[in-house]
């Protein structure tokens, strides 16, 4: 059975991408929003990110729009920082909030996306950063599984009717 990252299947950025040291912002009731550094998940669907990448092959001088344009991507952190009675609902994919990063390749410890502070990030800030890895084809279908249920409260199936994610 093939591991949860893989080879990035294009040049460009694309989903499931994870990302090094992203700027996210973050906020509670009684504090002003800050940025907070963490890994970052590419949650935006590819073809987002091969749009921006043809316009600016076709309009390189459009900087105004060039350096606003947004890409989605959840803060991605260890699984060791949240309560220890949820770490096996996440492990399991019974937490639509939490996207589960096995520990493997670049991750030496578990980790998650956490999905409800996806946000848009300029793609030219994620451009630069660097890639750790991107999550194999598989783990890119169980992402798209997971998402679904997040937004819809959904199950998606498969082929078979079995549930994914």
């Amino acid at each position: 059975m093939p591991g949860p990252y893989g080879p990035r299947s294009a040049e460009d950025l694309g989903q499931g991408d994870l990302l090094k040291d992203i700027s996210f912002y973050s906020r509670s009731a009684d504090e002003d929003p800050t940025l907070r550094v963490h890994h970052g998940l590419v949650t935006s669907h590819s073809c987002d990110c091969d749009k921006f990448v043809a316009h600016r092959r076709k309009h390189p001088s459009d900087t105004a729009r060039l350096v606003t344009w947004p890409v989605f991507a959840a803060p991605v952190s260890q699984l060791a920082l949240l309560p220890r009675d949820l770490q096996g609902d996440v492990r399991a994919g019974r937490v639509p909030r939490f996207f589960y990063l096995p520990a493997d390749g670049p991750f030496q410890l578990e980790h998650v996306a956490d999905l409800w502070y996806e946000q848009p990030v300029p793609y030219v800030v994620l451009e630069r950063a660097s890639l750790l890895t991107t999550l194999s084809e598989e783990m890119i279908e169980t992402l798209h599984a997971h998402l679904m249920r997040l937004r819809t409260r959904r199950v998606l199936l498969d082929d078979t009717g079995e549930a994914q994610g």
